[in-house]
């Protein structure tokens, strides 16, 4: 057993919601579950990121009784990547087959990498390789890289990359009685060929939240200029390509989301500010990679605590350590923010903070103090 790696092999309906916890990826400002890109919240899979300090409260009345709950805001949903042979199910939906599934979150990186096989009604098969991670050196980054190979056929393949702000809060079933819809759509742009934004607010608090996509495909390894389609109704934007494929040959898309609400300091206004950092600020996925990775190097230079030949304790320790230091970094050195007792890898005890810091601040205080 690999300390630092936590691998799954296969795919199982009954686990997912575990597995999407536990390979969440942060950084201390926001964090988003390790949810598949092409799905969507259907008692199976759960996407949802969270960012911290963001709360809205919401009154449902139970029993002719007002009940009033303050809850850490599943905010849009910026993972939105599907796929499909033209004329087909889009992957990841009822009609494909999962092949095979394998994947990987590396802790010392802070990657999570996914190995799927998909086969359509048509048994069309299609090979997806998918890298993300949440910048640690650019706390308001993410950014999700996708290898597409068609394996047995040839023909138009059509991938739509968007921002989803229907989301609700729906992750905990004993918490289906209240109401869960905590955010407000506000509008959707389209800034250029590859940048799209979403705007939206929560509804007591009146958080704005701006997300911006820009997402770009290459073709073995060369930029494909071809405008894509705007796909746009409320709340929802995305962007639609279609490229020509053939047996073997690889197709990559890259996706680069920035992400910034009205609780953030020195910017003008999150949407402007979203979309000047998709556009102009954010390099490409390698050189973004590169800073994270560094970054993570010297967190872990700072916290790392070997146990010897013991893999499995080793691991947990370092998943447990690793998934802190994803909650509390040095990107929450400065906002108003406290240890939510799940993280922000959920929603169970709504995001609220507890007596959880009397764990937490002595491992702190003796590694990062700041």
């Amino acid at each position: 057993m690999n300390p630092w790696v936590l691998t799954y092999d296969g795919f199982d309906p009954y686990q997912e919601g575990r597995r999407e916890v536990l390979c969440t990826l942060g950084n201390g400002y926001f964090a988003t579950r390790g949810a598949a890109p092409e799905a969507v919240a259907d008692g199976v899979h759960y996407p949802a990121t969270y960012v911290a300090g963001v709360y809205n409260t919401l009154v449902t009345e139970v029993s002719g009784r007002p009940v009033e709950n303050e809850s850490l805001v599943n905010i849009p949903n910026w993972l939105p990547l599907t796929f499909r042979c033209e004329g087909g199910s889009w992957f990841g939906g009822p009609d494909t087959e999962i092949i095979s599934h394998h994947q990987e979150l590396d802790f010392v990186r802070g990657v999570l990498t996914c190995h799927t096989q998909f086969r359509d009604s048509d048994a069309r098969i299609l090979q997806v390789t998918q890298r993300r991670f949440v910048s640690m050196r650019h706390p308001h980054l993410a950014a999700l890289e996708t290898t597409l190979v068609a394996v047995n056929w040839s023909g138009r393949l059509e991938v739509r990359s968007g921002l989803d702000g229907t989301v609700r809060n729906d992750g905990v079933a004993r918490y289906a009685a209240f109401d869960s819809v905590h955010l407000r759509p506000l509008g959707t742009d389209r800034e250029n060929d590859e940048v799209v934004c979403l705007h939206a607010e929560t509804t007591q608090s009146h958080i704005r939240l701006a997300e911006a996509a820009r997402t770009r495909l290459f073709r073995q390894g060369v930029r494909d200029d071809a405008i894509p389609e705007l796909i746009e109704r409320e709340g929802y934007v995305a962007l639609q390509f279609s490229v020509d494929v053939d047996p073997g040959e690889e197709t990559v898309v890259e996706k680069i989301v920035s992400i910034f609400t009205s609780r953030d300091a020195g910017i003008s206004e999150p949407g402007r500010e979203a979309c000047d950092w998709a556009m102009h600020v954010a390099g490409d996925f390698e050189e973004l990679l590169e800073y994270h990775v560094m970054s993570w190097r010297h967190i872990w230079d700072r916290t790392r605590t070997e146990l010897g030949s013991d893999g499995a304790v080793a691991q947990a320790l370092h998943l447990h350590i690793f998934h802190l230091l994803q909650t509390v970094s040095n990107n929450s050195v400065g906002l108003d923010v406290g240890v939510p007792a799940r993280g922000l890898h959920g929603e169970a005890y709504r995001g609220h903070v507890f007596w959880d810091e009397v764990f937490i601040v002595p491992f702190l205080s003796l590694r990062l103090p700041q």
